[in-house]
């Protein structure tokens, strides 16, 4: 019969190997969660508007920025799934220019310290997607009508 309560208290090999790989599996699930959601909101291939949007589906946020007396567009991307041990202080940010051209971004603005120096919003509200949509000529996701189901 196993003993489970041993008066000695000292650990076996065993047990010290099984915290060991515990920790070793924790510290990889972490590495591993950082480096793929670095990998997935990479602006790696993005070139326009229409490249973001193929890539990485509608932003969450639009806002106006400005930048030596031009103004660009502000994409705000997703913040990571739950099941990854990744905590950003903020979404990534993606700036394309007035021809949907792709220009900067910066995969944590929150703790970026000259992000917001460097790209002030010009707009408190945003800019509707549905405006972006137009403007740069793709195709907005059809609203689902609550009749239909």
């Amino acid at each position: 019969m196993l003993n489970v309560f041993r008066l000695n208290m000292e650990p076996d090999k065993r047990s010290i190997l099984v915290i060991v790989a515990c920790i070793g599996i924790l510290v990889a699930y972490c590495l591993g969660s950082t480096i793929y959601y670095e990998h997935s909101i990479s602006p790696k291939g993005i070139l326009t508007v229409r490249d973001f949007f193929d890539r990485f589906g509608e932003p969450r946020s639009v806002n106006i920025v400005t930048r030596d007396g031009q103004s660009y567009y502000e994409f705000t991307g997703q913040l990571p799934s739950w099941a990854l041990l990744v905590v950003p202080s903020a979404p990534p940010s993606y700036i394309f220019d007035e021809h949907g051209r792709y220009v900067a971004w910066c995969s944590d603005p929150g703790d970026t310290i000259n992000y917001r120096q460097q790209w002030p919003r010009q707009n408190a509200g945003g800019v509707e997607i549905s405006t972006v949509c137009k403007k740069f000529e793709l195709k907005e996701k059809p609203v689902k009508n609550s009749s239909e189901n």
